[in-house]
């Protein structure tokens, strides 16, 4: 069921819970989070979705940031390199040769000008100014990686305080996929063969019944694809047998989760009628991309990335899956989800935010795609520090779920 529906609002003003709506997600992020409906918390709306926003480190446009927290993602991580060492030495290594390559650069960029025809001192000069800055580049970017151990690689996100908390919605699926392609060890494969060993294996399997199939075969074992085809169909249709494909399935790589959430936002007051004006500013915001300075607009700097919960009474709902840091990959905001119908507002002849022209309903759906691969060590977090929580099932280690409530 979902949170509400705007036929059966309850208000309950005395009936706030502990961790209500003036501490959806901590004190430190209360000035700056946007809710809907406005009660969100209280005594009959215990259950609510939190979405925490990580900036970019390099964003141009700074929001307020939280202390002590980290983003979900970064912190898995962290507990991850802690109990397995450093992971994604492949990344770590590309990260690396980036930065070297920019140390070099912005050294060789800051030299003076040569001169045409140098003297041998300015030679000398000159190669030992390369040789600093080169030298500079590998000790600092080498130097980069020790300290922070490979953490750095991770995200180059921090946690903001700019939260949005909506109700329930309708739908929580998560699905767990895994990447599979199949090894044909036979069929075409086969054609690799040597005509010789085919004709004996021919002989052997049709006892030469048919040799004109066995002859089809050795063809098919020596000419083009297209040829291999149609003779191996010739050699099926005349003995009525086919070539064992051996099939084998390999394991490729794990998918990413998604994740769609839908919600129907009524406003029922001008004031609620701003928070869905902010709250759709807000994830228009974050998710898009910004032209990074002095750079002719040829280099973009990636959009925030968002940490979700599902909360009840102020804290994370343990009964729930847990989401590792998403992005945005999708936002759809419908203004006439069943016909548009706005407020108007007596007196009022424009339009103003909130008030006349503010849509009745406006229905949002959001797509988000998790930027963790999901392993073992993330689902049996009891492995990891079991006070954090990491993955699902960090809760129960050897429990019997089967007991009583």
């Amino acid at each position: 069921m979902s949170f509400f529906k705007i036929v059966d609002v309850i208000t309950n003003s005395n009936g706030n819970r502990l961790g209500g709506p003036s501490s959806l997600g901590g004190k430190q992020y209360e000035r700056n989070t946007f809710r809907f409906p406005e009660d969100i918390g209280s005594y009959d709306k215990g259950h609510y979705i939190l979405f925490n926003i990580n900036e970019q480190i390099k964003t141009q446009f700074r929001n307020p940031q939280a202390t002590g927290d980290t983003p979900t993602v970064i912190a898995n991580m962290q507990r991850l390199i802690a109990r397995r060492g450093p992971v994604n030495a492949a990344g770590s290594a590309t990260q690396l040769a980036t930065q070297l390559t920019s140390k070099i650069n912005a050294g060789i960029k800051a030299l003076p000008d040569f001169n045409p025809a140098p003297s041998d001192t300015q030679n000398s000069s000159a190669k030992k100014a390369v040789e600093t800055y080169i030298k500079g580049g590998v000790s600092g970017a080498v130097e980069d990686v020790k300290s922070v151990k490979g953490e750095k690689f991770l995200r180059t996100i921090q946690r903001t305080t700019d939260t949005i908390a909506l109700y329930m919605p309708d739908t929580l699926k998560f699905s767990y996929g895994q990447t599979y392609r199949p090894l044909e060890l036979g069929g075409a494969n086969i054609g690799a063969a040597t005509p010789a060993i085919l004709s004996s294996l021919s002989n052997s399997i049709m006892g030469d019944v048919n040799t004109a199939s066995a002859f089809a075969l050795n063809l098919a074992a020596q000419n083009s694809p297209v040829a291999r085809n149609q003779l191996t169909a010739l050699a099926t249709a005349a003995t009525g047998l086919v070539n064992n494909p051996m099939l084998e399935v390999i394991y490729t790589s794990p998918k990413f989760r998604q994740f769609s959430f839908s919600f129907m936002l009524y406003p029922r007051s001008e004031k609620e009628a701003k928070q869905v004006q902010n709250i759709l500013e807000t994830l228009r915001f974050h998710s898009a991309p910004e032209i990074k300075r002095n750079t002719g607009g040829f280099f973009l700097i990636p959009p925030s990335e968002f940490d979700i919960s599902f909360m009840y009474n102020g804290s994370p709902n343990p009964n729930i899956d847990k989401i590792s840091t998403c992005v945005l990959t999708d936002i759809s905001v419908d203004y006439a989800p069943k016909g548009f119908h706005a407020y108007e507002v007596g007196g009022e002849n424009d339009a103003k935010l909130g008030r006349t022209g503010m849509p009745v309903g406006i229905g949002l759906a959001l797509t988000f795609m998790e930027t963790q691969i999901l392993t073992k060590e993330y689902h049996r977090g009891g492995s990891f520090d079991k006070d954090q929580g990491f993955g699902s099932g960090n809760d129960f280690g050897n429990q019997d779920l089967g007991q009583n409530f």
